[in-house]
């Protein structure tokens, strides 16, 4: 489970899950007051999927369609900060991404890496089942 190295890649995209709760995704000006704006509800779905997808080592189909899951969880966390932005805000007059807007990014690079030793194991595996 833990020597493979999607296991290592999905393990870092908890990591970046879990550090995107600290780091702004969006930045707002708007007329009242300025506003940071943090993914914490898709941030908490990719933690946990990400978190299951690793210890699902032994069903490697299910691996991967946990690992696209994770991938749409990903892309949502923009939509997810647009949301709130609209949600809070009147008038806006500057919006921006923050430095915590590259985390996503990184964690589908990963998830795509991750799937794609995933797919390789698979190949290995039913592989060895031909030659028995």
């Amino acid at each position: 489970m833990l020597q493979r190295i999607q296991t290592v890649y999905l393990f870092l995209v908890a990591v970046l899950a879990t550090t995107m709760y600290f780091l702004p995704l969006l930045f707002v000006i708007a007329k009242p007051k300025t506003y940071y704006i943090f993914p914490y509800f898709t941030a908490s779905l990719v933690l946990l999927t990400s978190l299951i997808t690793i210890f699902l080592y032994k069903n490697r189909k299910l691996q991967i369609k946990l690992s696209i899951v994770n991938i749409v969880f990903l892309l949502l966390t923009f939509v997810e900060a647009f949301f709130i932005n609209y949600q809070k805000t009147n008038y806006v007059l500057l919006y921006s991404f923050d430095i915590g807007a590259i985390l996503p990014l990184i964690s589908i690079i990963f998830t795509i890496l991750a799937i794609k030793f995933i797919k390789k194991d698979e190949k290995l595996v039913k592989s060895l089942y031909r030659l028995r």
